[in-house]
Parts: structure tokens; sequence; C-alpha cells
């Protein structure tokens, strides 16, 4: 995507100052906020080999990139050097003439132009041709449905493509499966460390689960969260922050209101209209800062520091041991009643 910078566009655009639309506060940052923002600046900056290595190495772990040029010849050229950067040991990089030749021999010949026309988006010929989608679907071993944008799976095995689109599976985690249950049938004795005992563990927490869900729903309640949420919780515990105590209540007679943002503050001499809300410790410390600060009812003198990301990662890794524990429980019971 191409974002030119406003004031070198045909009819430049001028900000006034200050130009926020909204008073930015804390509230509305969550309210606005899609995304967290990973700071890559380096002095230098960086070169569009660089851009395209970056992304790169993106891409190995996400299905998709967005990334904003400031101009088209920008996107053009980062665009060139991640198609020379796909080239890999299993299947190098191929040119719309290679390609083109090998649609040729597997029947379902494809024009070097339309080709082209296909990977720069050009209209025509229009991606829903049924030779187009016959000669991608089978040579990329991809469903047509995927190459439509119907269904998120690739896979062009009917079985495993149903596999994920009933249980929500990607691609790459159903082929692990798979290759972790072939593995039962192998004779070589990396099976039973490998594959076959991950696979009889992975049932037997989602069993646990499937049984203790129907144990709580006979008494009208739904089973809390399983392991897999507190290892979410662990390994992204850097996306769970503390949430600000910026709320001011204020008592007349007997009740209590808000004070809220935009509200007018009244004094003998002055009136103004409250833009921002930050509650403040006995520290000094503001009301979102990721600090946690302690002190000794005893003595107010004594005081300490608690980092909030750490004790909730702390935490995190403490309810998977106890999920843990409590599977190793019910499994154990249950293996003494059989």
């Amino acid at each position: 995507a191409t974002q030119p910078s406003f004031d070198t566009t045909k009819y430049p655009i001028q900000y006034s100052s200050p130009c926020n639309m909204i008073v930015e506060t804390e509230e509305m940052k969550k309210v606005f906020k899609r995304t967290n923002i990973v700071d890559c600046i380096t002095k230098i900056g960086m070169r569009e080999e660089e851009i395209a290595e970056f992304c790169d190495e993106k891409l190995q772990n996400v299905s998709s990139l967005l990334m904003i040029c400031n101009t088209k010849k920008q996107a053009k050229n980062i665009y060139k050097q991640l198609r020379e950067n796909t080239e890999t040991i299993a299947r190098p990089a191929l040119t719309q003439g290679e390609l083109a030749a090998i649609f040729e021999k597997e029947g379902n010949p494809l024009s070097q132009s339309v080709i082209s026309k296909l990977e720069n988006q050009q209209k025509e010929p229009p991606t829903t041709s049924p030779d187009v989608i016959k000669a991608y679907a089978t040579h990329f071993n991809v469903t047509a449905d995927y190459l439509l944008g119907i269904r998120d799976n690739a896979i062009a095995d009917e079985n495993l493509a149903m596999i994920g689109s009933v249980t929500g599976l990607s691609d790459k985690s159903i082929q692990v499966l798979k290759k972790w249950n072939s593995l039962k049938k192998e004779p070589m004795k990396i099976a039973t460390t490998y594959g076959n005992g991950d696979l009889e563990m992975l049932n037997l927490i989602l069993e646990d689960y499937y049984d203790l869900s129907n144990r709580v729903a006979e008494n009208g309640y739904i089973a809390g969260y399983s392991i897999f949420h507190f290892i979410r919780s662990y390994i992204f515990s850097d996306l769970f922050k503390r949430e600000p105590q910026d709320r001011i209540r204020y008592r007349h007679g007997t009740r209590w209101d808000d004070i809220k943002i935009g509200d007018i503050h009244q004094t003998d001499t002055e009136s103004n209209v409250i833009e921002q809300l930050n509650a403040i410790g006995k520290s000094g410390a503001s009301s979102y800062s990721e600090k946690l600060h302690i002190y000794n009812t005893e003595n107010e003198q004594e005081t300490y520091t608690v980092d909030f990301q750490a004790l909730y990662k702390n935490l995190s890794r403490q309810h998977i041991i106890e999920a843990i524990d409590k599977i190793k429980e019910r499994i154990d019971k249950k293996n003494e009643v059989t």
C-alpha cells in the first residue's frame, strides 16, 4: 500500500496546530487501538533490501503483512526484492516464464502475459476465470475456494480441509497432527517420543476438558478456562496492561457521582473544563504507571515497587502449573475408577 505525504500531494493538506480532533487521553487510546506497534526504527534507517528481509522474516509466522510505502516505486522495488528472497532449497522462486511452462506441462496452459497481469493485479483477466483457477489450484495443490477467498484453509485434501473448516485449526496445525498420527505406524523408536506421545497427551487434555464441561453443565454451569487459555496468557503476557485507576467519585449528601472528562470544575474565582483524569498514589506515581507501589501500613516510609508485567507473567505461569495439576488429579481419579 502507498500513502504519500499529505504536503506533497497535488492539493497539499495543511494541518492546523494543534490538529487533534479529540482530546488525546489514555481512555481514547484504548478505544482506537487496534494493534501493537513495535518500534524497529534504526538511526541510519533501512535500505529496501533490508526492509524486504525484515518482511520476509515476519512472514514466516503470519499469513499476511501490510506494508505502507510513500511511493509506488518503493513498493514495487521491495516487492521485487521479496520475490528474489523467496528462493528456498525445496522450491526455488519461479519466473513468470518458468511458471507458464509448468502450467503448460501440467495440461493447464496460461500465457506469461496472463500471469503477469495477475501478479500486477490488473483487472483482466479476472481471477475467477476457470482456466486460471484450475492452473493455480493444480500446481500449488490448493482448493479453488481458497483461491477465491471463500475458505481460509488452502489444503486440497477435502478431508483435511473439512477438519480445518469445522475445528478452526490452521493448515500447519493439521499437517503437524497428521504427521504425529503417521508416526504411530512407524517402527522407529523415535515414534515413541516424537509425535506419538504428544498426540496422546493432546487427546487426554481435550478429553479431560470435555468431561469437565459435561459435569458442570449438569448443574447449569459452564467450564472455566482451559489450560490453553493460560498458556496463551503467558506467551502473550506483554499484551496485558494494568487498568488505570482514573475513576474519581465524589459524594454530596447520600449520593455518589463520577467526575468525568468534560465536566466543569468551578471554584470561587474561575471555572475549568476537565480534560484529563489521573489519580496519583502516595508515592506520587501515576495510575497509568506499569509499576505497582506497595507500602507498610505500620511504616509508610517502607515502600516497594513491583513491575506489573513481571507480576502478571509469573501469575500466568502459576496458572499453567495449577491447571496441569488439576488435569493430572482428574485423570488419576478416572484411572482409579477404571
